[in-house]
C-alpha cells in the first residue's frame, strides 16, 4: 500500500516549475530546500511504517490425554487471529486451523506418543504469522486392559512381550481367571520397557490366590507359575491398597508367587489389611505377598519354583490384621512371607519417607527383604536406608504365643538359611507397645530358626522396643532359636546409634549383643563386632532366673561361641537400670544348661563406660567381666547329683572400661562364676577399679609385645585341647599395627 505521506511527497516534487516562474529567484532556491528535507523526512516516515511485526510464537502447551484423544490447549497470542495446528507420529500427520486456544485430537492409538506444535496467524495489519512452537511429546492413556501382548508366543525363546501397563495387567487377568495358555507353569513374559502404574489407583495383583481362605500350599491355584523376567526395567508408581474378607490375604505386584520372577525393579506403595476377625493371615510384598514352591503331593499335583532373583524395591509396605486380635501379619520389601522357595540377589531401598509396617494381632514379621521365610534361602540381598522398620499391634497383645520380629534383611526364618547379604540401616527400627510379646529384632535378622553365614551389618540409627516379654536385640541377629540347626558364622557387625529397651516384666529376659542378642544351642564362629553407639536399659526383672545381658559378641551365648572377638570404642556407652543385670565385653551370660557351653578363642577390647543400677532395689545384683558378666555351668542335686561345667579355653580381654557399678565389682575376666573351667585365659587393664579373683585366669605378664607373645602360645595350647578342637580353627597371633594379639583363620 501506499503511504499518505508518500503521496503527499510525489505531489510536492512534481509541481510544475511553471506555476512559479515568476518568483523571484532566491525564493526559488529556498523552496527547493525545504521541499528537500521535506522529502527525506517523508522517507524516513514511510520507510518505518512499511516495517511488519511478527507474532510471537504460542507459549504453554499442555495436553488432557484420554485413551483416544489429547485435548491440546495453549496460550492466547496478541493480536493472533487464528492458530495453526500440527500434529505427528511415526505413522500419523495431521494439520488444522483453529479460530481458539484449545484443540482435542482424536481418533488416536491408545498409550501412543504424538508431537505436537502451533503457530500464529494474521489477516491484516502490520503483523506476520509467528514462528512455529518447538515440538512438544504427549501421551495418550493406556487403556485398563489390554486386548493382547505386544508380541511373542509364551515359550522361553520367544516370551510374551510387555511393553505398556494394560499389557501387565491382562497378565494379571489371565493368571487370575486362569486363562488357558498364560496362567501355566513354563509360560514366559518378558518387559520390555519402564512402566508408569499411575493410572491404577488400587492395582489388582497378578495372581491373587486363593479366595477360600485357605493357604496357597493347600490350594494353589491364582498364583503366578509361569517365568517373569522384567528385563532390567522398573515399575513405577505401584499402587496397592487391598482389604481382604477371607484368612488369607497376599498382595504385592504379584500376590502369590510360584514361578520365577528375576530381573525386576519396582518403585511405590503396598497395603493389606483384612475385615476378618479371626486367626487372619495378612501378607504384604513390594515385589511378592507370598512365596512358595508347590511341591507334588495329595493336596497339589504340579511342581512349581519360587524364585525371586535380581529384584529391587524403593517404597512403603504395610500389613494390618486389622481388628482381628488373633490375626498374623507379615511384610517385607521383595517378599512378605516365604514359604519355601529362594530370594537371590536382591535390594530393598528404604528412604526417609518410606516404612515396612506390620500390625498384628498376635504375630507381626518384619524385613526389609522377607517378612518371615520358612524354607529356602536368602542370598546375596541388601538393605539399605534410612526409613523405619516397624513390627507393632493392633492392640496390646496377651498370651505366651505372642512374637514381634523385625529385621533388616528378614524378619523370622525358621528352615531357610542366610547367606551373603548385607544390610546398612540408618533409620528407625520400632517395635511399640508390645505387651506380652516376645521380640526379636536385628540389623540382619529378627530370629533365626536355621544358619547365617558371611554376612555383614551396620547400625547408625535408632532402635526402640517396649515389652512386658522377653526382649532380644542384635548386631546382626536377635535371637538364634528354631526347629533348625541355629548358627551364625563369618558375620561382621558395626553398632552405633542408639538402642533403647523398655521392658516391664519381672520373669521375662533382656539380651542384647553386638552379632546376637541371644541363643539356644546354637554355635556361633569367626565373627567381629565394632560397637559405638548407646545401649539403654530399664527392666523390672526380679525373679531369680531372669536377667538383663549385654555382651560385645552376645547377650547370651549358646552351646559354642569359637573364634569371635568384640570391640568397645571410647564412644560406647551401656547404662542398665535393673535388678539382675550382668555385662561383659564378649557375652553377658554364658551358662551351661541342658547341654555343656564352651567359650573358645575368643576377646573383647573394652573401652567405653558402662552404668549399672538398680531398678527397683529387689535382690540386687550386677555382675560386669572383660569377657563375661557370668560364666557359669550346671548343678543339678535332684533327682541324681550332677554337674555340667562351662569351659572357657583360649580367650582373652583388655580392659579400659570405664565401669560405674551400683554395688558391683568390674572383673578382668568374669563378673561371676561357678562350675566353670578355663585353660589359657587372660585379662589385662589399667583402670584401678578392675580386678580378678577367677582361679585359672591370669594377667598378662605386661601389656606390650613380650607380654603378649608370652601368653599367645599358652593361648594358643588351650585351643588346640579344647574338647571343641576338632571344630574350632582358630589361634592367635600378635599384631604390631595394632598393639594387641588377633585371631587368624578363625572358620
Amino acid at each position: 500500500s501506499i503511504c499518505l505521506k508518500k503521496s503527499l511527497f510525489s505531489l510536492i516534487i512534481f509541481i510544475p516549475l511553471n506555476s512559479v516562474f515568476m518568483m523571484k529567484s532566491h525564493l526559488i532556491l529556498r523552496l527547493h530546500r525545504i521541499i528537500l528535507i521535506a522529502a527525506l523526512f517523508l522517507a524516513a516516515s514511510c520507510k518505518e511504517d512499511d516495517t511488519s511485526v511478527q507474532l510471537k510464537a504460542p507459549q504453554t502447551l499442555t495436553a488432557i490425554p484420554s485413551e483416544t484423544s489429547l485435548l491440546i490447549e495453549w496460550g492466547g497470542v496478541d493480536e493472533a487471529a487464528a492458530y495453526e495446528l500440527e500434529a505427528r507420529s511415526d505413522d500419523y500427520a495431521f494439520s488444522t486451523r483453529v479460530e481458539d486456544t484449545r484443540y482435542e485430537l482424536t481418533g488416536l492409538e491408545a498409550y501412543t506418543e504424538y508431537e505436537v506444535r502451533i503457530r500464529a496467524l494474521v489477516v491484516s495489519g502490520n503483523y506476520l504469522d509467528s514462528e512455529w512452537s518447538a515440538w512438544e511429546r504427549f501421551k495418550t492413556l493406556d487403556k485398563t486392559i489390554a486386548d493382547e501382548f505386544d508380541g511373542g508366543s509364551g515359550t522361553e525363546e520367544d516370551p510374551y512381550l510387555i511393553a505398556r501397563p494394560s499389557q501387565l495387567a491382562l497378565l494379571a487377568q489371565c493368571v487370575n481367571e486362569q486363562t488357558a495358555g498364560y496362567f501355566e507353569p513354563d509360560v514366559h513374559y518378558l518387559l520390555t520397557a519402564d512402566l508408569d502404574l499411575s493410572g491404577y489407583e488400587n492395582w489388582t495383583p497378578i495372581g491373587t490366590g486363593p479366595q477360600d481362605g485357605r493357604y496357597p500350599y493347600e490350594n494353589p491355584e491364582k498364583a503366578f507359575q509361569g517365568v517373569f523376567d522384567g528385563g532390567g526395567h522398573t515399575v513405577n508408581k505401584l499402587n496397592v491398597a487391598y482389604t481382604g474378607a477371607t484368612t488369607f490375604t497376599s498382595v504385592g505386584l504379584f500376590g502369590v508367587n510360584d514361578g520365577t520372577i528375576r530381573n525386576l525393579h519396582v518403585a511405590g506403595t503396598v497395603s493389606a489389611t483384612t475385615s476378618c476377625t479371626d486367626k487372619s493371615y495378612v501378607i504384604a510384598g513390594g515385589i511378592v505377598g507370598f512365596n512358595i514352591i508347590a511341591y507334588e503331593d495329595a493336596m497339589n499335583t504340579r511342581p512349581g519354583s519360587g524364585a525371586i532373583e535380581h529384584c529391587s524395591f524403593t517404597g512403603s509396605v504395610s500389613a494390618s490384621c486389622g481388628n482381628d486380635p488373633t490375626g498374623t501379619a507379615d511384610a517385607g520389601g521383595i517378599c512378605g512371607m516365604a514359604e519355601s522357595g529362594n530370594i537371590d540377589f536382591c535390594e530393598t531401598t528404604l528412604d526417609a519417607a518410606h516404612t515396612i509396617r506390620t500390625e498384628g494381632g498376635e504375630i507381626s514379621m518384619t524385613g526389609g527383604i522377607a517378612g518371615s521365610m520358612n524354607g529356602g534361602r536368602i542370598s546375596a540381598c541388601t538393605f539399605t536406608g534410612t526409613g523405619v522398620l516397624e513390627a507393632a499391634f493392633n492392640t496390646v497383645p496377651e498370651g505366651y504365643y505372642v512374637y514381634a520380629q523385625a529385621g533388616g534383611i528378614v524378619g523370622s526364618t525358621a528352615e531357610a538359611s542366610i547367606e551373603s547379604c548385607t544390610a546398612d540401616f540408618g533409620g528407625s527400627l520400632l517395635v511399640p507397645k508390645g505387651g506380652e510379646a516376645t521380640c526379636n529384632a536385628g540389623i540382619v535378622c529378627g530370629n533365626s530358626g536355621s544358619s547365617i553365614t558371611d554376612c555383614t551389618a551396620k547400625f547408625t540409627g535408632d532402635a526402640s522396643i517396649e515389652s512386658n516379654g522377653a526382649i532380644s536385640f542384635g548386631g546382626a541377629v536377635g535371637s538364634l532359636s528354631g526347629v533348625g540347626e541355629c548358627a551364625v558364622s563369618l558375620v561382621s557387625t558395626e553398632m552405633g546409634g542408639t538402642v533403647k529397651i523398655a521392658q516391664g516384666d519381672e520373669y521375662s529376659d533382656v539380651h542384647v549383643g553386638g552379632v546376637f542378642g541371644s541363643a539356644s544351642n546354637a554355635t556361633a564362629s569367626a565373627c567381629d563386632a565394632l560397637l559405638s553407639g548407646d545401649i539403654e536399659i530399664s527392666s523390672n526383672v526380679a525373679d531369680g532366673t531372669t536377667n538383663v545381658n549385654v555382651g560385645g559378641v552376645c547377650g547370651k551365648s549358646g552351646m559354642l561361641t569359637a573364634g569371635c572377638h568384640a570391640e568397645w570404642t571410647e564412644s560406647a556407652h551401656v547404662k542398665i537400670a535393673s535388678d539382675r543385670s550382668n555385662f561383659g565385653g564378649v557375652t553377658g551370660l554364658t551358662q551351661a544348661e541342658s547341654n555343656y557351653a564352651f567359650l573358645v578363642g575368643c576377646y573383647a577390647l573394652c573401652k567405653g563406660r558402662v552404668e549399672i543400677e538398680p531398678k527397683n532395689g529387689t535382690d540386687y545384683t550386677a555382675n560386669a567381666g572383660g569377657i563375661a558378666g557370668t560364666f557359669s555351668g550346671y548343678s543339678m542335686i535332684y533327682p541324681v547329683v550332677m554337674e555340667i561345667p562351662a569351659y572357657m579355653d583360649g580367650c582373652y580381654a583388655l580392659v579400659e572400661t570405664d565401669f560405674s557399678l551400683s554395688g558391683g565389682t568390674a572383673r578382668g575376666v568374669a563378673g561371676a562364676s561357678e562350675a566353670a573351667l578355663l585353660n589359657g585365659v587372660f585379662w589385662g587393664s589399667t583402670q584401678d577399679g578392675v580386678s580378678e579373683t577367677l582361679p585359672d585366669s591370669k594377667a598378662f605378664a605386661s601389656l606390650d609385645q613380650s607380654g603378649f607373645e608370652a601368653a599367645i602360645a599358652e593361648m594358643n595350647d588351650a585351643i588346640a585341647a579344647s574338647m571343641m578342637a576338632q571344630l574350632v580353627q582358630v589361634g592367635y597371633t600378635y599384631d604390631t599395627s595394632l598393639g594387641h594379639p588377633v585371631l587368624t583363620g578363625a572358620r
